[in-house]
Parts: C-alpha cells; sequence; structure tokens
C-alpha cells in the first residue's frame, strides 16, 4: 500500500509485484483456510483503497492462472487447494469441523445464558450428555469421540461455550469498538498502517472461518497486539505536538 500511493509509476508496478509474490506465496503454501482469509483482507483492502483495486483484480488473475497451471506443475498442491477442499465443502456435515461445530451448539443450547466457564468446551467435549442430534443441523454421526479437541476451532463458538450468550454479547460490543475505533482513524488519514490494522483485525474476528483458541498464547497475543497497536494509531501525530503525551 506504501508503494502503491507514491506518483512514481516504478514504485505503483513495484508494489503491484509485490502483491502478487505475497498472493502466489499464500497459494503455494498450500493451507486453504488462510488463503480465503487472506483474499478477504485483501479484498477489503481495496474496498477502502483506491489505488489498491486494479493491482488486487491483477493478483487474483495471477492466482487463478498458477492454480490452474499447479495441475500440471505441481498436483499436490492442486490437490490440497482445490480437490480436497471442494471434496470437504461437499462432504462437510459429515466431516471434523461439523462435529466440533455441532457440539459446541449443543453446550449453548444447554447453557446458553453464562455458558461452561473457561475451556467449557475441552473439560466437556466427551460428556454423553451433549452429544444428540440437532433437527436444524444435518450432522447425524454425534458419536465420533474421536473428534473432540481442546476449542471448538472457532472464536465465536469458543465464547459462547465458555460464557453463554451474554459472553458473546458483550464480545461483539467489544469488536464493534475496536472496529469503529480503528476505522474511525483510518478514513480521514488513509495511512498503509491504519487500513493494515484495521483489515487484519476485521479478518481475526470474521465469524465464518476455522480458527485457533482464543485465549492461548500465541494466538490471543498476536490478536490483542493487532488491537492495541490499532488503537495506538488513532492520532499518530498527538505525541509529536501535546507534551503531556511525549512521556
Amino acid at each position: 500500500m506504501t508503494l502503491m500511493q507514491r506518483p512514481a509509476i516504478r514504485f505503483r508496478l513495484a508494489g503491484a509485484l509485490l502483491l502478487i509474490v505475497t498472493l502466489l506465496t499464500m497459494a503455494v503454501i498450500g493451507q486453504r483456510m488462510p488463503v480465503l482469509l487472506v483474499i478477504f483482507g485483501l479484498c477489503l483492502t481495496a474496498l477502502v483503497m483506491p489505488r489498491f483495486r486494479w493491482p488486487m483484480v491483477v493478483a487474483l488473475l495471477a492466482l487463478v492462472a498458477s492454480v490452474a497451471a499447479a495441475s500440471v506443475v505441481s498436483p499436490e498442491t492442486y490437490y490440497t487447494l482445490v480437490t480436497e477442499f471442494l471434496q470437504r465443502m461437499e462432504d462437510f456435515w459429515s466431516g471434523n469441523y461439523a462435529l466440533l461445530y455441532q457440539r459446541a451448539i449443543v453446550m449453548v443450547q444447554a447453557h446458553p445464558l453464562i455458558g461452561l466457564g473457561f475451556d467449557g468446551f475441552r473439560d466437556n467435549c466427551y460428556d454423553p450428555r451433549y452429544m444428540r442430534i440437532l433437527s436444524w443441523l444435518p450432522v447425524t454421526d454425534i458419536y465420533e469421540l474421536y473428534t473432540c479437541s481442546i476449542h471448538p476451532h472457532n472464536y465465536w463458538l469458543q465464547i459462547a461455550t465458555d460464557s453463554g450468550l451474554v459472553g458473546v454479547a458483550l464480545f461483539i460490543a467489544l469488536s464493534v469498538t475496536w472496529l469503529l475505533r480503528i476505522g474511525r482513524a483510518m478514513v480521514p488519514n488513509g495511512r498503509p498502517i491504519q487500513v493494515a490494522l484495521f483489515v487484519s483485525l476485521g479478518v481475526a474476528l470474521w465469524p465464518i472461518a476455522s480458527t485457533t483458541a482464543l485465549f492461548t498464547l500465541p494466538n490471543a497475543g498476536w490478536l490483542f497486539l493487532l488491537i492495541g497497536w490499532g488503537l495506538a494509531e488513532q492520532n499518530p501525530s498527538d505525541t509529536a505536538t501535546d507534551p503531556d503525551r511525549q512521556g
């Protein structure tokens, strides 16, 4: 973003090239959810930064072309990114993630207000009381104990099982406050670092995703680093002009 904001064409081309290389590197790594979240974050960045839009379109076309070429050059990468992804989406409701989500929802239904306490999912995943079918979810193989995990692989379900719907409501309010405070400073200034922090936090808090645990290090450390840094960037010039804040 910094390169693309410069007037010289060579800097803009360098920024576009760096964007393409970054996106292709993510694809080569072969992690499906990170690739999708990176694309989501970059598209959100393009909405905020006009000069980012056409380079983003070119980067997406390069990504599509490279994935298509991978079917010949690197079949293993193609299988991971395309074939296996489509298979998992087709069989999602019989997979491990669906079972984890279903079990977490059962726990929330059983303890809707304040949840099961810290590590509620981890401590109660094997409890037979939570191995039952939900009529509105197409998950039927509910007795697969091996699908239990230390967390439900979704921040919002983890908060719901730990602290119930009250905790979810409070976390929504807190997340909206963070995003509004960081986004409010981002809009008039348009500094790349502020945009990057806002987008990164928005992607991290996006509810429809497979995630790590929220309350363990280093995962929580990175998330709250983004939050603290984003809030600190609200008024970057105040420290230089206000003697009371220079210390």
